[in-house]
């Protein structure tokens, strides 16, 4: 009811005093402690004694939160974190053991050596013991600290324990004794788990070779239970695996063990993949200080699809290296080389390869890389829910290594249903096990208000109404802010922009008592507010709330202003987000509270591993000993006994149930499935040879298709647009199988025998999942298609130039037919806005973006190309479209343009469709060059492409975006500030560095993302 902030004359009283059960629980806790200090336990026993400290844990966490008695609050925060510890949640006891702050415990000091011990802060003093205790913690202090500096002397700081607790028993109080058995069976505990102790067991190297990490400027103590796993899985020894770590679990640091074990004996290259742009600049942040000042260089490649790399820097030492799936396929398609080279793989979100187009390309990586990469290569598939994974272990790796810490919590969850049945709202606790079972109840949080009006308004509004999970999901969230981050999902992108349009009345009402601007960094949030405007304008409901300290986060987002607002969350300095799945992208936001305003994506429920994967983001370990998931629609809890309102309660408790989890697919079996109904209960069966016959004889007949269905089955509930988007699906399915088919086309002018498409489709993740039935239907689609392919070949032979683009041969054969009639023009076309007017046709053809597709005026495309590459903002942009009249074609009506369409416009249809066109011609040029000028078109192609890439007009600012300044106005803004010309990324920085205090002040306008990057290049030698 405190957690809430509900005034004292609104708490309920409690029936039960729960601190009848005070001694109780810490006789427990004395058991615990006393069984674990006095020696060997096995494991069974470990594991009982683990469950009964996780109970202590949260009966003394509660018990400070329930504010029964805070003057006993620095007590229940020690055994609370001593608990939690003992119970392998070492990142919660971190998190109540930082709130001790050296309070007087009557215990002689010892009280202080076990905070420092539970804080893990071994460099430091621990606050100094008292009377006759104090030589014994000295020592024991000192003992312990040398072990864990240097790794020597485990027996004796074990000993120096046994000392205290010997002398605590025969000479000290109750309170001493316990306190000195805690301290016991907390060492004793982080002996066993240290990394001096652990790695040289886990893995080939000696403590030598470790020594570098342990004792380097950010060591690794002590590993956590995930990674313990690991090291039993031989994962640290160079065993592959598919590997299952929940959210916070401590991957980023499993990942550094990882390289650095392979680099000891096994190797210099190690590739990361991950799927996101955003992930991949975490990646590459985390581990470049990880690797800081040593012999290991961690790069981020660009995700533009251009020889933007120099591959003997690469090879030529130890090397990290970070990329997208389609940046990798690029690499290896123009360096097959590269790939006998990588001794180690490791893919992130590995769940992600069948999830949309982008999955398509991971899954296909992988196909290729297990061809591709030498049996020595170590290849680590990690995701935090995998529900299958034995089936894509035993495809990738050969074996069936899985490393499963599904049953591994980082922290506990609290879930909680909105109800809201009498006059006002509840909130009823379930337990996050067994939804079914209540637990307990939080009264009267939620009432509707009457709210102020606003000039000429006559009509009373109310807020928040009973039928508006959005609205009542902002009301639990400003009431809630104030204890830790708040995440409010939502299942759209529209639904992110509706919520913040809802905030932003409130605050023109005046009706917010409260806003994150209390509990947040203020100067941050007028920075990253003042970064947004500068995008966006100051006129869109996003920009609106941010003043307030409420940030959206979403597909549509400015990249640079997404990694921004996740920075500033991981860094505590901002509160609360509005956001889609993208919080569930591999992405590190910690938050404590996850609102859900609903579960459906479009037409369809969330998928339960997705589900799974966001609610992990609730309650970081470290931050938070508790994570709580919330959901905000009151029909969900009450109406779980309505036979017509159940469904919602079904559907809700199916995402708590793993066993409910979706196994991991291949997309290209969906091309088998049926047409379907937007409500998903009626079928047109097609079959899927028939459906590609018919796409590769006339593609644009087959478009058609959605038309002459939705008029045929008027009324099976079929509609135009859902059918459409199931046509292009299926189309890009058949072009990214026959680009798979290009790029493992062997080099040779002889007849290629079936015998090659056979084994391709055989090495595919459908093949290997699909039953007999199915693997016959994809071995017939893949012979179709390579039949197809060799023809296309033998009239056209450059289409196997192709194999360096993600282009099927239906667009390969008309950028193909295209460039022939238009390469000695292209020669000739010096500027680079007559170079995009001249390119538009083809570019307009191909571009597969919805936005650019439904504009109604298309003829302004190539203005706004022009404007996006030349550094208009996206504000800019929509200020020329909306001007021009442009508006978007929905249906049978039209739509006016907002800030996120044209973010959506240059993301997708420049920055990504654009730049595979553009990439797709060079690559052309380059293998077929027939004029001495080609290198210089080659040159301007290529930066015609990056400027398309990043919307930055040149060379520097490009170059500023890529080595970490990664918003286009900051990027601007510095290129300005430098004054010079250059496109390397090693001299910008050493100009950077060369004037250090003027290049701070050059972003001290800009949110900590961007300060904190000029300071990491500053202070870094490479």
């Amino acid at each position: 009811m405190y957690e809430y902030g509900l005034p004292i004359d609104k708490h309920i009283s409690i029936p039960d005093d729960p601190q009848k059960l005070f001694v109780l629980t810490i006789g427990m806790l004395g058991d615990i402690v006393s069984e674990i200090a006095n020696g060997e336990i096995d494991d069974n026993k470990l594991s009982e004694l683990q469950e009964n400290a996780t109970f202590t844990a949260s009966y003394f966490d509660s018990f400070e939160g329930s504010k029964l008695n805070s003057n006993l609050d620095p007590y229940t925060r020690l055994l609370g974190a001593t608990a939690f510890y003992l119970a392998n949640l070492p990142g919660s006891a971190k998190v109540l053991s930082s709130r001790f702050d050296d309070d007087e415990l009557f215990a002689e000091g010892i009280e202080n050596l076990l905070s420092w011990l539970l804080t893990g802060s071994y460099y430091e003093d621990y606050g100094g013991g008292e009377g006759e205790f104090s030589p014994l913690l000295d020592d024991c202090h000192s003992l312990i600290q040398i072990f864990f500096k240097e790794g020597d002397g485990i027996e004796l700081a074990a000993s120096s324990t046994d000392r205290l607790r010997k002398y605590a028993h025969a000479h000290g109080t109750p309170r001493q004794l316990l306190m000195a058995d805690c301290v016991a069976a907390v060492v004793k505990r982080k002996l066993e788990n240290s990394s001096w102790h652990s790695l040289p067991i886990y893995s080939d190297a000696n403590r030598d070779s470790w020594a570098p990490m342990l004792k380097g400027p950010s060591p690794v103590p002590e590993l956590w239970p995930a990674q313990h796993l690991l090291g039993k899985a031989t994962v640290f020894r160079g065993s592959s695996a598919v590997v299952q770590m929940p959210t916070s679990s401590g991957k980023t640091k499993a990942v550094e063990i990882i390289i650095r074990s392979a680099f000891f004996e096994r190797g210099n290259l190690a590739v990361i993949v991950a799927p996101f742009r955003a992930l991949c600049h975490e990646i590459q942040a985390e581990l470049a200080k990880a690797f800081n000042n040593g012999n290991v260089d961690v790069v981020e490649l660009s995700d533009a699809l251009v020889a933007d790399f120099d591959l003997n820097k690469l090879l030529g030492k130890q090397h990290v290296v970070v990329l997208t799936p389609e940046k990798l396929l690029y690499v290896l398609r123009l360096h097959a080389e590269v790939c006998p080279k990588i001794d180690l793989a490791i893919f992130d979100e590995g769940h992600q390869f069948d999830s949309g187009t982008r999955g398509i390309t991971y899954e296909l990586l992988l196909t290729t890389l297990r061809r591709l990469l030498p049996d020595t290569c170590q290849k680590i598939l990690i995701s935090a829910v995998i529900k299958n994974a034995l089936e894509i272990g035993e495809w990738l790796n050969n074996n069936d290594n899985v490393v499963s810490s599904n049953r591994l919590t980082a922290s506990k969850k609290a879930v909680g249903f909105v109800s809201w049945i009498e006059k006002q709202g509840q909130v009823r606790y379930v337990s996050a096990a067994e939804i079914d079972h209540d637990e307990f109840f939080v009264p009267r949080v939620i009432e509707r208000k009457l709210l102020p009006r606003l000039k000429k308004e006559r009509k009373d509004r109310y807020f928040p109404e009973k039928n508006d999970p959005q609205a009542i999901a902002i009301d639990l969230g400003l009431k809630l802010f104030e204890n830790g981050g708040v995440a409010v999902f939502c299942g759209k992108k529209d639904s992110v922009v509706k919520t913040c349009e809802t905030i932003s009345e409130l605050a023109k009402r005046g009706a917010l008592e409260r806003t994150p601007l209390d509990a947040s960094d203020a100067d941050e949030i007028y920075k990253l507010s003042n970064l947004l405007s500068r995008n966006t304008g100051d006129t869109c409901p996003t920009y609106q709330v941010s003043k307030i300290g409420i940030f959206s986060h979403q597909g549509d987002t400015p990249q640079g202003i997404r990694l921004a607002i996740e920075h500033a969350m991981r860094s505590a300095k901002i509160r609360f987000v509005v956001c889609t799945s993208t919080l569930a992208q591999g992405v590190n936001l910690p938050i404590r509270y996850l609102i859900v305003s609903g579960v459906r994506q479009n037409k369809d429920r969330i998928k339960v591993r997705d589900f799974q994967n966001l609610a992990g983001r609730a309650g970081r370990a470290g931050m938070h000993t508790e994570g709580t998931i919330l959901f905000s629609d009151p029909q969900i809890y009450d109406g779980k006994e309505q036979d017509w309102q159940s469904w919602r309660w079904q559907e809700t408790r199916q995402l708590f149930d793993p066993v409910q989890s979706e196994p991991c697919i291949s997309n290209l079996i969906s091309i088998f499935a049926p047409l379907q109904s937007a409500d998903r209960k009626t079928y047109v069966i097609m079959e899927a040879l028939d459906f590609t016959k018919a796409y590769i004889e006339d593609p644009e007949a087959v478009e058609s298709w959605a038309d002459k269905i939705t008029d045929l089955h008027s009324d099976k509930n079929f509609e135009k647009g859902d059918l459409s988007a199931q046509i292009r699906w299926r189309a890009n399915l058949i072009s990214a199988i026959e680009s798979f088919l290009v790029s493992n086309w062997p080099d040779t002018d002889e007849v290629i025998s079936q015998d090659f498409a056979a084994e391709l489709a055989k090495g595919t993740l459908a093949f290997h999942l699909a039953d007999d039935d199915m693997r016959a239907k994809i071995l017939s689609l893949f012979l179709f298609l390579f039949n197809n392919v060799a023809a296309a070949i033998k009239e056209l032979p450059r289409v196997k130039y192709f194999r360096r683009t993600l282009y099927g041969l239906h667009d390969a054969r008309k950028i193909s037919v295209w460039l022939d009639n238009n390469i000695k023009s292209l020669r000739d076309i010096e500027d680079r806005d007559e170079l995009v007017d001249y390119i538009w046709p083809l570019l307009g053809e191909i571009i597969a973006n919805q936005i650019a597709k439904k504009l109604t005026i298309p003829e302004l495309l190539p203005e706004t190309a022009k404007m996006w590459a030349q550094g208009h903002s996206y504000y800019e942009i929509w200020s020329f479209l909306n001007s021009s009249g442009a508006k978007l074609t929905w249906g049978s009506k039209f739509r006016s343009l907002t800030i996120q369409h044209i973010v959506n416009l240059c993301d997708g249809a420049f920055s990504f469709d654009g730049t595979l066109i553009i990439g797709a011609i060079i690559e052309l040029i380059d293998q077929q060059q027939t004029d001495d000028s080609d290198d210089d078109l080659i040159e301007r192609l290529q930066l015609l492409l990056k400027t398309f890439r990043y919307g930055l007009p040149n060379q520097t600012s490009i170059a500023l975006h890529e080595v970490g300044f990664s918003d286009r106005v900051v990027a601007l803004q510095l290129y300005e500030a430098l004054g010079q010309d250059t496109g390397d990324k090693d001299a910008i920085k050493l100009l950077l560095r060369a004037n250090s205090d003027t290049s701070r002040n050059w972003v001290s306008e800009f949110p900590s993302l961007y300060t904190d990057k000029m300071d990491e290049i500053i202070r870094s030698s490479g």
